[in-house]
């Protein structure tokens, strides 16, 4: 039995995506308006007096406008932080 060797493959040159070329040429939407940096205290303190209250990290985040849940409990947490180190 003799063994035969295969054939080298040969690399092709990549062809462009059709996705990068439309991806391109895209054009992109303005993004919303974000509130100002000085606010994210108030917005602390006021995600603390809530879950004070008895809300949820998701009702927190529909009143204060967090982005998610998880936004609005690190809040509460810097708040509770920013409290017992007074």
């Amino acid at each position: 039995m003799t063994k035969t060797k295969a054939a080298p493959k040969t690399k092709t040159a990549a062809k462009p995506k059709a996705k990068a070329a439309a991806k391109a040429t895209k054009a992109k939407a303005p993004k919303a308006a974000a509130a100002p940096k000085g606010n994210r205290h108030e917005k602390r303190e006021k995600a603390l007096a809530l879950r004070k209250a008895g809300k949820k990290y998701s009702e927190i985040r529909d009143a204060v406008g967090f982005a998610n849940s998880g936004a609005a409990c690190n809040a509460v947490k810097r708040a509770q932080a920013a409290e017992d180190a007074k």
